[in-house]
């Protein structure tokens, strides 16, 4: 799980999410003090799950996170691993000459 400010000394949380993002599935928090509709959308769009705009309270930010540990990533998918299915046996032997 990722919570980044979206201004970083060396690039954008912005940036920083959509990197994380191409190589695997991560929860993130965007922590900002940025909060008008586009910087939320935004935010959204880089794959940040929620956008908190500063000042957070302790309480909200340790509940985002729980709610976020508790809950499957979007771009997640859930594997399905083929059940084993027996091998069937054959009730009788045929053969070419039907012998």
């Amino acid at each position: 799980m990722l919570v980044s400010d979206l201004g970083l000394p060396d690039g954008s949380g912005l940036e920083l999410m959509r990197e994380l993002r191409a190589r695997r599935p991560v929860r993130g928090i965007a922590l900002t003090g940025f909060g008008r509709r586009e910087d939320v959308a935004d935010t959204h769009a880089a794959g940040f799950d929620c956008h908190l705009t500063k000042p957070v309270e302790l309480a909200t930010l340790v509940a985002t996170i729980e709610s976020l540990r508790r809950t499957r990533a979007r771009s997640t998918p859930r594997i399905r691993r083929p059940r084993a299915r027996p091998l069937r046996r054959p009730t009788s032997i045929s053969t070419k000459h039907g012998r």
